[in-house]
């Protein structure tokens, strides 16, 4: 068969797609999409030793490592972060330094690992201090003005 039809029998529509079979050649596990090196090694251990048969991958990576709860007061709070309120107008005042704006939302795994992995960077925190940095929370109603001067909230 052809790739293509392999890809539709499989139901493998999206790239990049990785599809993990068992030793009698039975789907144990697709993954869709990119996913960081550390989940790639959880999907690997998950159906080499035959997690898939018990539980969803999902819910393997939860047991393994669930994510830790923060209030969204203090959730993954940085030094360099620019403490509300959000004037980001730069319409009518020349901002000393070019903005950066991280959107993040509550319980939200990947942005924990950004925030103890990357950011935790001495290379990384030097190049971060030539900017200045905001963080959102993408479900709230936090007012914000805009680098254009529009009243808009984080959501």
């Amino acid at each position: 068969m052809t790739e293509r039809e392999f890809a539709l029998r499989e139901n493998a529509n999206f790239t990049p797609s990785l599809i993990f079979y068992d030793a009698q050649g039975k789907q144990a596990l697709m993954l869709r999409g990119f996913y960081p090196p550390y989940k790639f090694r959880a999907a690997m251990k998950y159906v080499e030793r035959g997690y898939y048969k018990e539980e969803s991958f999902r819910n393997y990576i939860f047991r393994a490592n669930p994510p830790p709860k923060f209030e969204i007061s203090d959730m993954n709070h940085k030094d360099f972060f620019m403490p509300p309120p959000f004037e980001l107008d730069r319409s009518r005042f020349q901002a000393q330094e070019p903005l950066l704006v991280f959107f993040e939302q509550e319980d939200c795994h990947a942005c924990d690992v950004l925030h103890s992995e990357p950011l935790e960077f001495e290379a990384t925190k030097k190049l971060l201090s030539h900017f200045e940095i905001v963080e959102l929370d993408m479900n709230s109603d936090t007012p914000v003005i805009t680098p254009n001067g529009q009243r808009i909230t984080a959501k």
